[in-house]
C-alpha cells in the first residue's frame, strides 16, 4: 500500500473483490450470494485506489503503469528481508480433540 494505492501480485487471485457496502446485492446473488468464483489475474500487478475503490472492484494498473513499477521495485526491496524458516506444524490438540474427528462445527484450533 503506498498513499491510496494497493497493489496485488500474484498470478491468479480467486475471491478477488471484496462485496460492496451492502452485501449479499443483487450482483453477488447471481454467483449464489459469494465471490466465490471471482477471478484476477495479477501476474502483473493489480492496482486499486482504495480510497475512492474500497470494494476493489477497478483495477488500475493499466492506466497507472509506473505507480505499478514503484510499487513493484519497492515490493522486490521488502522481499529480500523476508524471513522464511521450516518449521513444520504439529497437531498440539489433547487426545480426542481434533484431527481426523474434527469437523466444521468442532472447535479444533491447536495447530502449533
Amino acid at each position: 500500500i503506498q498513499g491510496n494505492y494497493k497493489m496485488i501480485y500474484y498470478d491468479s487471485v480467486d475471491q478477488a473483490s471484496w462485496g460492496g457496502k451492502i452485501y449479499p446485492n443483487t450482483s453477488s446473488m447471481s454467483k449464489g450470494g459469494s465471490v466465490v468464483g471471482t477471478h484476477m489475474d495479477c501476474s502483473k500487478g493489480c492496482l486499486f485506489d482504495v480510497v475512492n475503490d474500497m470494494t476493489e472492484h477497478h483495477d488500475l494498473a493499466a492506466e497507472n503503469p509506473n505507480m505499478v513499477k514503484q510499487m513493484n521495485n519497492t515490493l522486490q526491496e521488502l522481499i529480500k528481508g523476508f524471513y522464511v524458516n521450516n518449521d513444520t506444524l504439529y497437531n498440539s490438540c489433547p487426545d480426542g480433540i481434533g484431527g481426523e474427528k474434527c469437523t466444521a462445527n468442532d472447535e479444533c484450533h491447536c495447530w502449533m
